[in-house]
């Protein structure tokens, strides 16, 4: 008789996760572009899936340095394919989204700030006609509640340029994946006319990436690349 009845629950327990699938998970894919011609700033579009009628977006407070680039934000907006959505701005970097649907896309600016240090800060982001640092926790905003929701990034940037960055590549040399927005965050692209050098240590693959100022002196590479080793 008791096995019946587990037998009976087992089959109901089955029956109920059939019925009843959880729903899919917001997805996001980012868009990040460089336009050769306009170096002030960077454009990044967040295309949105599987989302609830309203959310929350924010941008990353770095625990050691906050240099609060939710102020370098321009131009947001919104579109869903019923055309109707609303974005707010609720606190200085987390904002309110409606939609209605369950796709949206959020477009925005980023507008550098003016680099009034003598030296440039090595995290901070940067554009010239030969190169700069763009992503990380300066560029994209991420879905409250949802820091465990994987992601992609494409680059659009000037052609010659190269990029490179720690998040994991794909068969399109201008797509990246991120498992995380801790993964995302943490993973800026430098981006431009730079070189580079690969090595193992241990069976582990390095990469080093260098690029040089337009006016810089010629380097001693080999040296460089054996003093990291």
């Amino acid at each position: 008789m008791h096995k019946l009845i587990s037998t009976m629950i087992a089959l109901l327990v089955c029956l109920f996760s059939f019925g009843h699938e959880s729903p899919p998970q917001p997805s996001v894919e980012y868009t990040l572009t460089v336009d050769g011609n306009d170096l002030a700033g960077f454009g990044v579009a967040m295309r949105l899936r599987n989302m609830p009628p309203t959310f929350r977006l924010a941008m990353i407070a770095h625990p050691e340095y906050d240099d609060r680039y939710w102020r370098c934000v321009k131009g947001l907006g919104i579109e869903t394919s019923e055309g109707k959505g609303t974005i707010v701005r609720d606190d200085s970097a987390v904002w309110s989204v409606s939609i209605s649907g369950n796709e949206a896309i959020v477009r925005y600016r980023i507008q550098l700030p003016k680099d009034e240090e003598e030296q440039r800060a090595a995290w901070r982001p940067f554009l010239t006609h030969t190169g700069g640092l763009t992503g990380g926790p300066h560029a994209f905003m991420y879905i409250v509640g949802n820091t465990k929701v994987g992601s992609t990034v494409k680059l659009n940037i000037p052609a010659g340029w190269k990029i490179v960055t720690g998040l994991d590549r794909t068969k399109d040399p201008t797509v990246f994946l991120a498992s995380l927005v801790a993964m995302l965050v943490d993973c800026p692209f430098l981006i431009g006319k730079f070189k580079q050098w690969d090595f193992k240590v241990r069976g582990i693959k390095h990469r080093i990436a260098y690029w040089l100022l337009p006016d810089a002196k010629p380097i001693d590479s080999i040296k460089l690349v054996d003093a990291i080793k």
